[in-house]
C-alpha cells in the first residue's frame, strides 16, 4: 500500500520537471528566438493559405493569365502579316569549282580545248582570265590581246576556250599542259581573290575512214590548284 501511495507523487514530480525545463528553455535568448520564428512562420502560413484560397485571389490570377495569353496570341497573329526578309552576305572564298573539259572541232579540222568552271558562291561574281596557257607537246597558242572578263550568275556554269590548233599538231595519246589563272570578285569593282588551276591532259582521237577527226577524248591528271586573296 505504501509503494502504491508513492506513484501519484512520483508522477507529479515528472510533470514539475517538464514544466521547469520548458520555462528554462523559454527563458534563454536562443529559445526566445526559436519560439518567435516559429510563431511568425505559423502566422505567415495561415495568412498565405487564406489569401490563396480567397475567391478574389483566384479571380485576379485567372484574369492576369487570360490577358497575358491574349496579348501573346495577338502578337503572333500580327507577326504573320509582316514580311520577313533575309539578306545574305556575299562571300567569295573558294567559289570557283572546275567542271570538266570540252574537245571542240571546227570545220577545217582545227580544234580547241575548253575549260569549264562553276560559280558556287551565294551571288554573282565577275571573273577576269589573266592566263590561259595550253601547251600540246611543244606547241602553244598565243595569248589573246584583250583580257577575257565576264559575270557569272550564282551556281551557273561558264567556260574558257583555248586558241585553235591545227589538226597535224594533235596525235593520239598527245599530252597537253594547262595552266589557268583567274582573278574574281564582286560584279562591280576590283577583284578580291585569285584562282590558279594546273593540270595535265591526255588527249585521244577518233577518226573516220577518211582520216578526219570526228571526236576527241580527254583524260585529266590533276596537278593542283590554289585560291588566295589578292
Amino acid at each position: 500500500m505504501a509503494a502504491n501511495g508513492k506513484k501519484p507523487w512520483k508522477f507529479l514530480g515528472t510533470i514539475t520537471t517538464v514544466l521547469l525545463n520548458t520555462l528554462f528553455f523559454l527563458s534563454t535568448p536562443w529559445g526566445v528566438v526559436v519560439t518567435f520564428l516559429g510563431s511568425i512562420s505559423l502566422v505567415l502560413w495561415g495568412v498565405s493559405r487564406a489569401v490563396i484560397q480567397s475567391p478574389l485571389t483566384e479571380l485576379s490570377i485567372g484574369t492576369f493569365l487570360a490577358v497575358l495569353w491574349t496579348v501573346i496570341g495577338l502578337r503572333v497573329l500580327m507577326s504573320f502579316k509582316q514580311t520577313a526578309s533575309v539578306k545574305l552576305e556575299q562571300t567569295y572564298e573558294y567559289c570557283l569549282n572546275p567542271e570538266g573539259y570540252q574537245f571542240l572541232i571546227a570545220e577545217d579540222d582545227a580544234f580547241q580545248i575548253g575549260f569549264n568552271f562553276r560559280n558556287l558562291s551565294n551571288g554573282p561574281i565577275r571573273v577576269e582570265c589573266e592566263k590561259f596557257d595550253l601547251r600540246i607537246e611543244d606547241r602553244s597558242c598565243p595569248a589573246p590581246e584583250e583580257k577575257i572578263a565576264l559575270v557569272i550568275p550564282r551556281v551557273s556554269l561558264r567556260g574558257l576556250r583555248s586558241g585553235a590548233f591545227k589538226p597535224e599538231v594533235l596525235k593520239h595519246g598527245a599530252v597537253a599542259m594547262l595552266d589557268v589563272q583567274i582573278a574574281y570578285g564582286p560584279p562591280v569593282g576590283a577583284p578580291v581573290r585569285k584562282y590558279r588551276f594546273r593540270t595535265k591532259l591526255h588527249l585521244g582521237l577518233q577518226k573516220n575512214e577518211h582520216g578526219k577527226i570526228i571526236q576527241g577524248g580527254i583524260v585529266e591528271e590533276f596537278l593542283g590548284d590554289e585560291d588566295k586573296p589578292i
